[in-house]
């Protein structure tokens, strides 16, 4: 058993004291609210935890200790490469610790760390909610549709924010590998310029050349560039030179980052179509009688608003119920159906069909081709659905 004294100075450099093998603490007042409830925090699927993010990598969820809203984030990937890493004491969990927390000690503003673990194949981490706050991302879309004088007022003091945080960030040697207005948090409409940033389990602490700042300040051009103004662009580039202390002038970085923007489109592009085509938890390539080969969704990443088809999980062999007669798609049938087109290049139809136990309406469309010859070149490229 460890005494008093000695679990108070492990506490203060962040180490497991006694019990807590594996685990470090913020502080003191963080060992107080969460040392009474790991075991929901090990396991938060058996507790009263709401479940947020979900992917193969990692998962979310949200609830309450002592009033205080946590989240944890498990990272549960069973990859051979990521175990070996646990075993030899790599964790992204105390990671992103370690990176949130040296970050704001830098003036970066990041969600408060309540603790940390990796032992016994259970890696986690703990935060305190940052509330109100909503998804940068979401809330600039929504200012820019709105688009009343306020509403650009607010943009343009956000895009300078964050143009200091990122700024701030280089200046600290931290490189942040999923850089999207997605891990950004506006605190209270931003009406104080009041942003945050999250998701460090991609970050790194690097010596970095200006072309690894470009780079990585291509990913935010990439996310933002059909929302945002070529003033908008300066603005934030501005703001983030005389934060960071970077070298070069305007207009190289500018031009630098335009350039580091549209390699990262095109990778961002390869690895989704590489996606779409493969077989993942979200598309199937599936075959089905007469010599039909296809591609089929199971599943909607993104929960667009208002789409009924993406709040759905559909199962391949339903897909291929529907598909035992590709061509009867296109063809009237039993429920709603209307022809939208009917042209010599093709027929686009409106209907409704069934997929397993859920009623879907889609539009069909069925290409027609307009010259004999093409019947040749097609065969050596993949077909006009497909392209």
């Amino acid at each position: 058993m460890c005494s008093s004294e000695e679990k108070d100075r492990s506490l203060a450099l962040g180490r497991p004291a006694g019990l807590h093998r594996g685990m470090r603490f913020a502080d003191e007042a963080a060992f107080t609210l969460v040392s009474g409830h790991l075991g929901e925090l090990n396991d938060p699927d058996k507790g009263h935890w709401k479940l947020i993010k979900e992917n193969p990598s990692r998962s979310v969820h949200r609830g309450t200790i002592s009033g205080q809203k946590v989240y944890v984030k498990h990272f549960h990937s069973r990859g051979f490469f990521r175990r070996l890493g646990r075993a030899m004491g790599i964790s992204r969990a105390m990671r992103e610790m370690n990176l949130s927390q040296y970050l704001n000690s830098r003036g970066v503003p990041t969600p408060p760390v309540l603790a940390a673990r990796c032992s016994g194949g259970v890696e986690w981490l703990a935060t305190c909610a940052v509330a109100p706050a909503e998804p940068a991302d979401q809330w600039h879309e929504a200012m820019v549709q709105r688009g009343d004088e306020d509403s650009l007022r607010a943009v343009r003091r956000a895009t300078i924010a964050l143009g200091r945080m990122v700024g701030r960030m280089h200046a600290a040697g931290v490189l942040h590998w999923d850089l999207h207005c997605g891990n950004v948090l506006v605190r209270g409409g931003a009406a104080d310029g009041k942003l945050v940033l999250i998701d460090f389990h991609r970050g790194r602490r690097h010596r970095l050349s200006r072309r690894v700042m470009a780079a990585n300040l291509a990913q935010l051009l990439h996310d933002r560039y059909d929302f945002t103004t070529r003033s908008d662009r300066l603005r934030f580039l501005k703001e983030y030179l005389a934060a960071s202390g970077a070298a070069g002038t305007l207009r190289g970085w500018q031009i630098m980052v335009e350039d580091f923007a549209r390699r990262h489109g095109r990778r961002y592009r390869s690895q989704r179509d590489r996606r779409i085509m493969g077989n993942n938890r979200y598309f199937r390539q599936i075959r089905v009688s007469g010599g039909w080969r296809g591609h089929v969704v199971l599943a909607s990443k993104r929960k667009m608003a208002g789409s009924r088809a993406a709040e759905v999980q559909l199962a391949a062999e339903g897909w291929r119920r529907l598909l035992s007669r590709p061509e009867s798609l296109a063809e009237p049938g039993e429920g709603q159906y209307t022809v939208l087109k009917d042209a010599r290049s093709g027929l686009v139809v409106r209907r409704r069909i069934m997929i397993g136990p859920h009623r879907l309406e889609v539009f069909v469309k069925r290409p027609r081709r307009k010259h004999f010859w093409k019947i040749i070149v097609d065969c050596f490229r993949p077909s006009r659905p497909i392209r």
